[in-house]
């Protein structure tokens, strides 16, 4: 979920430096802290805001920010601690991290550690209504205009340390555009490739999560894919293959840091099913949604007429009397629902879900480890 952290003293001197701007001119950030109901703070003025004369009550931003529903979350000792273990940062991997340290330093933290850092010194919010990270597409069977590489380029320059894709239907076979399990993979790799950053620490994992119908999987053409033959074979054994399948081509994203991935099979017989019926790809900061598949690209041409949107968290939804809702509500929506599914799967329920760590496809879902649900 997305958390703001940020010093006592650096959120009273942000809001004294933007708040008398006119709306155009006001940062980003500026417009995101209004929209936060909690706000996670390093308390560093030694101000108790609830014995406040009068006076200073009538002119202090942070009381005035309190009194408009605000509530401070005291994240002092875990903010200090960052200073030296810089690491800590993944205990919140959707965090905003609004740091009093040099930008040297908080661009080293962002890039090793894939969560936004940036220095209070030089405080810009303008990426997250960037038209290279926020677009839309209509594409239609057999259009060649559009690609996943091209969709995508830049967006991996956003921050990122864990990847969530949900489609039931990514490697299921459908007659009805001709797709297989195949395309599926290959529609993958492509995102992935588009996606992944760049860099990453090669002390920590990189997490990739697949949510999909393994059911899919038993149709005697994506079995024939799998096992080259035209025997049936059951749920356990398709899974199993695919995940040593998807393992196995890891090496084609040529990135120098380690790749976690996680399959999970939600089926029609699963708790949780419900909250997968739509097409999406999340990242840490952006939620990318696709009308109907997925495997949106074929042989480089359309396989059918939808719609395909990406955005970060704040591309719309925090300006000043908007009707829009920022896209960060439908993100926290889905990881909230999704949390929930897997705390339900954890308990006696674990042996009816289908989930591989890497190329083991008969681990239990208890030892699911992607961090954006922990």
């Amino acid at each position: 979920m997305f958390k703001l952290f940020i010093s006592e003293s650096s959120l009273e001197d942000f809001i004294l430096n933007e708040q008398d701007k006119n709306v155009a001119q006001q940062d980003n950030w500026y417009k995101i802290l209004q929209k936060q109901k909690n706000i996670y703070v390093l308390f560093d003025k030694n101000i108790d805001y609830s014995n406040l004369s009068v006076e200073e009550a009538q002119i202090n931003p942070l009381f005035l920010l309190l009194q408009s529903g605000k509530e401070f979350i005291d994240s002092t000792s875990y903010l200090k601690d960052i200073e030296n273990h810089s690491k800590n940062v993944l205990d919140n991997p959707c965090g905003a991290f609004l740091l009093d340290i040099d930008k040297t330093k908080a661009d080293d933290i962002q890039k090793k550690y894939g969560v936004i850092c940036q220095s209070t010194n030089s405080l810009n919010g303008s990426f997250w209504k960037s038209d290279i990270y926020n677009a839309h597409i209509s594409i239609s069977p057999n259009d060649k205009s559009h690609s996943w590489e091209e969709f995508l380029k830049g967006i991996n320059s956003i921050p990122s340390n864990s990847l969530l894709i949900i489609d039931r239907y990514l490697f299921s076979y459908e007659n009805d555009y001709k797709t297989t399990l195949e395309d599926g993979i290959n529609n993958l790799f492509s995102i992935l490739n588009s996606l992944l950053p760049d860099s990453f620490s090669k002390s920590e994992d990189y997490h990739v999560m697949l949510i999909f119908d393994g059911k899919e999987l038993i149709e005697i053409k994506n079995s024939k894919f799998l096992f080259g033959d035209n025997s049936v074979h059951n749920i356990d054994e398709c899974f199993a293959k695919l995940a040593k399948l998807i393992s196995s081509k890891k090496k084609d994203l040529k990135r120098d840091y380690n790749i976690l991935f996680e399959l999970v099979s939600l089926t029609s017989d699963n708790f949780g099913y419900s909250d997968t019926h739509n097409r999406r790809i999340l990242t840490n900061y952006c939620i990318i949604r696709a009308d109907h598949l997925l495997k949106a690209f074929k042989n480089n041409l359309g396989t059918c007429e939808q719609n395909i949107d990406c955005d970060t968290l704040f591309s719309t939804g925090i300006d000043k009397n908007t009707k829009s809702d920022a896209p960060e509500k439908a993100h926290s929506s889905l990881l909230t629902a999704l949390r929930s599914v897997f705390d339900y799967a954890k308990g006696d329920a674990a042996p009816n879900y289908k989930y591989a760590l890497n190329k083991n496809g008969e681990k239990s879902i208890k030892d699911l480890v992607n961090r954006l649900f922990l």
